[in-house]
């Protein structure tokens, strides 16, 4: 699949001035969540756990990224207007 694993700037800026901030920043965000998210699901999956736990934990986690991207664009439509 051509360009599957492109990615774009998080934030554009000036290059001289803040060059990488939001590419690190976005980078710290993504380990520290799917950190947070592996202690969770290991809090949730003691012994003898079903998958039932880890199935609503990634519908969760699926539930509040589909949120995330309906206020990202809502508020890119503000700011365009």
């Amino acid at each position: 699949m051509p360009g599957c694993c492109r990615s774009g700037p998080i934030w554009r800026a000036p290059p001289r001035v803040l060059a990488g901030t939001a590419s690190g920043l976005g980078g710290a965000i993504l380990i520290g969540g799917g950190a947070g998210l592996a202690a969770f699901a290991g809090v949730l999956l003691g012994p003898g756990a079903t998958e039932m736990p880890l199935i609503l934990l990634m519908l969760g986690s699926s539930l509040a990224s589909v949120v995330a991207i309906l206020f990202v664009i809502r508020r890119a439509r503000q700011i365009a207007a």
